[in-house]
């Protein structure tokens, strides 16, 4: 609808509760976006239409995460093969708008070799401002010579 500019930078911090083959993880974000021009919020939702919201790009604006993940994964684990595992995930967030989300997703996973995933997973989110899903597939590709830690099933 418009052209603008956004810088954006995440502090990310993952804390592993417990270790593969079911993974259980904290995870901490705070993310920060700054708008090169503002976009005042319109509160008549005929403006734009189709869309759910009026979009809005505040000057400033950030927001904090906090949730968990589960990971299992459902074969037994070997280092660059087939590995097939599931996702689930709820967080809690604020924003800089004095907002508060739940967010809650889903993935599965499949793990060609050491550096290709292809995923697909479902996100919802419900806020007293908004209510959203989602439903992605990704294909993941990491550079060869890079660390991947793939564990292995202890018997």
């Amino acid at each position: 609808s418009d052209s603008n500019l956004v810088q954006k930078f995440n502090v990310l911090n993952i804390y592993k509760f417990r270790t593969a083959p079911r993974e259980l993880r904290g995870i901490l974000l705070y993310h920060f976006e700054d708008f090169s021009n503002q976009t005042i919020r319109n509160p008549d939702p005929n403006i734009l239409p189709g869309t759910i919201h009026p979009y809005f790009a505040p000057q400033l604006f950030s927001y904090v995460n906090m949730g968990l993940e589960w990971q299992h994964w459902l074969n037994p684990m070997t280092p660059g093969e087939n590995e097939f595992s599931y996702t689930a995930r709820y967080a809690i967030q604020w924003d800089t708008l004095s907002v508060f989300y739940n967010t809650f997703g889903a993935a599965l996973n499949w793990d060609f070799t050491d550096t290709l995933r292809l995923s697909v997973s479902t996100d919802q989110i419900l806020s007293s401002e908004y209510n959203s899903s989602s439903v992605m597939a990704n294909l993941m590709i990491s550079l060869p010579g890079g660390r991947k830690f793939t564990p292995v099933r202890r018997k």
